[in-house]
């Protein structure tokens, strides 16, 4: 009897993909240069332990991000899939096509796709690091620092298949409002518009975001500007903001209820005036009309005293002021 040494299986260079339709060879070729990534999400799909990562591809000329979609940790065929729904202008862009050039961060997506891709005609290289992909997830992770939700089963669902919740259901409207955040958070990570040069210095004054962030991080100076990229930036008079142009999309219908009511509410402070506890509610007052309510009693009283007959407007500015 002799004993042999059982070698371990090595594993396979390339990973197994289920077969792709030969239309590929048939689409557009272009002349530009995508970037591929897929960095590891700050989410989770809750009471699954597995993690997230993020399809990225990202048009290196033009900055525009051409697909961001979440995939399972190491789930390489869903990320090959999604990106094949890329280059047959199912991303964000709409491009279709296959691109010149190719430079992947993920080694194992790399050797997944040069087969494919390679007899095409398409040129594929790898870098551990790219910095630009390395940049804009910085900035996402940033944001979602500032509030974590993480994602569910729903974000995947049609808008026909999700719910309205009746007018006391706060759990139903609670989980709807989560789901508009993280839409409207993947917008802002998205939409290069919104976070450009020219709409950062129309907020702040400046373009040196990065101050900003880190030096009023406590006051969530990145939530309330990702609030006013979505619902107010224009940058033209005849450009819709973002939240128009979400509205357009088929949303959800809780959805598209929360994210009107988001665009038509103002700034303000409201006082508790009230609460139930066993509905589990609270009346709020609006501190802002209340003071102006005040403002114009004692305008009126002043007038009453002999005073000045000008109309004011707000606390005692005079139209024109």
């Amino acid at each position: 009897m002799t004993r042999e040494r059982v070698g371990q299986e090595e594993e396979p260079t390339t990973v197994p993909l289920l077969p792709i339709s030969h239309d590929l060879g048939s689409l557009p070729r272009l002349t530009t240069t995508w970037l591929v990534g897929m960095p590891a999400l700050p989410a989770g799909i809750e009471g699954d332990e597995r993690a997230m990562q993020m399809l990225l591809v990202v048009d290196d000329k033009e900055d525009f991000i051409l697909q961001g979609r979440p995939v399972f940790s190491g789930d390489l065929r869903d990320a090959a899939d999604k990106l094949v729904e890329t280059f047959r202008g199912k991303g964000l862009r709409k491009i279709k096509g296959l691109p010149r050039e190719m430079v992947f961060s993920s080694r194992k997506l790399f050797d997944a796709m040069v087969p494919i891709l390679e007899p095409l005609g398409v040129k594929c290289r790898y870098g551990s690091t790219i910095p630009k992909l390395r940049d804009l997830m910085a900035e996402f992770y940033d944001l979602a620092d500032s509030q974590h939700v993480p994602f569910d089963d729903a974000d995947e669902s049609d808008a026909e298949e999700v719910r309205v919740p009746a007018p006391d259901d706060l759990k139903g409207w609670k989980q709807a409002d989560q789901r508009l955040y993280r839409r409207l958070t993947f917008e802002f990570s998205t939409e290069q518009r919104l976070r450009s040069t020219r709409a950062i210095k129309r907020y702040f004054g400046d373009d040196d975001l990065d101050y900003y962030i880190q030096e009023h991080k406590q006051q969530g100076v990145m939530g309330a500007y990702m609030a006013w990229s979505i619902l107010d930036y224009r940058p033209n008079k005849k450009s819709k903001t973002q939240a128009e142009n979400m509205l357009e999309e088929v949303l959800p219908e809780p959805d598209a209820t929360l994210l009107q009511a988001r665009m038509r509410a103002h700034p303000t402070l409201y006082r508790v005036a009230g609460h139930d506890p066993k509905a589990g509610t609270i009346d709020l007052e609006d501190a802002r009309e209340i003071a102006l309510s005040v403002c114009l009693l004692r305008e009126c009283g002043s007038k009453s005293d002999g005073g000045s007959s000008v109309p004011q407007d707000r606390c005692g500015e005079r139209p024109g002021d």
